[in-house]
């Protein structure tokens, strides 16, 4: 199932259009957040390796906008409430509750209902 979010995630990097489910979401993040935190790990251990975690952070940025774009489209939110991370707290906890929130039950504007995830 990791394998399957992580190829999805990466194949969808530059797709701007479009829904992505809240299980779908949160699970690929899930994802990285454990590789991230892995690599922070072994970067206290190792020092190259806190270089390696930059780049990877760098490589995550526009396929993480995508999917977060997506989100926003499912919750049938436009793009520009990503803008919302730029407002400090306030802005950053009303983005993570449009994230958290389900999405339309039906098709909407921007597609229709996403694939759920099947554990």
């Amino acid at each position: 199932m990791a394998k399957h979010l992580f190829l999805s995630f990466f194949k969808k990097s530059f797709k701007f259009k479009g829904r992505t489910s809240p299980s779908v979401y949160w699970m690929t993040h899930l994802v990285l957040w454990g590789l991230e935190f892995t690599l922070n790990l072994f970067g206290t251990l190792f020092p190259f390796i806190e270089k390696v975690a930059f780049v990877w952070v760098l490589i995550l940025i526009i396929p993480s906008a995508s999917m977060m774009i997506r989100r926003l489209h499912d919750t049938n939110r436009s793009a520009w409430h990503l803008l919302y991370f730029f407002i400090p707290i306030f802005g950053q906890i009303a983005l993570l509750i449009f994230l958290i929130r389900s999405g339309d039950s039906k098709a909407n504007k921007y597609g229709p209902e996403p694939e759920k995830l099947s554990f």
